[in-house]
């Protein structure tokens, strides 16, 4: 079948291992790791290269309380403009923790 793609950024690609990947397929030969020299959203986006048309899984965080920062939005958007079909699935909640965090 087509490659099976798997990126991540910063010290989330640090978890990238053969047993990582391994588990999640077992044709470890099917898999492409993508960690891209620039490790921003936009140079994750970039790294993928061309998607044409395919969906890409994007785990992002929910904002609650506050008002999103222009990061995933963006980052999906510039998915988008490379061709991806981005499918949003917010994975973990972002919280305001209030005035008095440090």
């Amino acid at each position: 079948g087509d490659d099976f793609i798997i990126s991540a950024l910063g010290k989330d690609a640090e978890l990238l291992t053969p047993g990582f990947v391994s588990k999640i397929c077992p044709n470890s030969d099917r898999v492409k790791l993508v960690v891209p020299p620039n490790s921003t959203p936009s140079g994750l986006a970039e790294s993928l290269g061309p998607g044409l048309g395919r969906q890409v899984l994007c785990p992002v965080p929910l904002v609650v309380g506050l008002e999103e920062p222009p990061v995933v939005p963006d980052f999906l958007f510039n998915l988008g403009l490379m061709g991806w079909d981005p499918v949003r699935v917010n994975a973990y909640v972002t919280r305001w923790a209030g005035p008095n965090c440090a």
